[in-house]
């Protein structure tokens, strides 16, 4: 008889890797999820709108937890996050659609819970931010 493996079968991956991939991996799994307009190449668009969607995460909860930090610490905030999950990306790209294809393997369930509140929380200050800055009409 052949001897087969199972079809999601997992490479070992090192605990502190887990760790730096943690938030790339839980955003690709959010995007993949997402339906997009096109099947063509659909890792590639997923891969950029899960890393902003980390970066505008990150910039939401530092708004949420300092409400009165100046503007430019934020802005630096959201562009050091950008900086550094691109980068991640780019370095780690396979590793990070291998793990978000086979999730269970790699982490526990209760992790991505986890990380759909603080996706929420980052989308809801995302929301608001962006109200906030383009959604007024100045006063005549």
């Amino acid at each position: 008889m052949d001897e087969t493996k199972p079809v999601n079968s997992t490479h070992d991956i090192n605990l502190f890797k887990k760790f730096v991939l943690y938030f790339n991996v839980m955003a690709l799994r959010v995007a993949l999820g997402i339906p997009s307009a096109s099947d063509y190449q659909p890792n590639y668009r997923s891969r950029g709108f899960s890393v902003a969607m980390i970066a505008v995460s990150e910039y939401a909860t530092a708004k949420f937890i300092s409400p009165h930090m100046m503007y430019e610490y934020r802005l630096g905030i959201l562009l050091f996050g950008l900086c550094f999950h691109s980068l991640i990306d780019i370095l780690f790209g396979k590793d990070i659609i291998t793990m978000a294809g086979n999730y269970n393997a790699y982490y526990s369930r209760y992790l991505f819970y986890i990380y759909l509140v603080f996706l929420a929380v980052g989308l809801v200050g995302g929301v608001m931010t962006l109200n906030n800055e383009i959604g007024h009409l100045p006063n005549s």
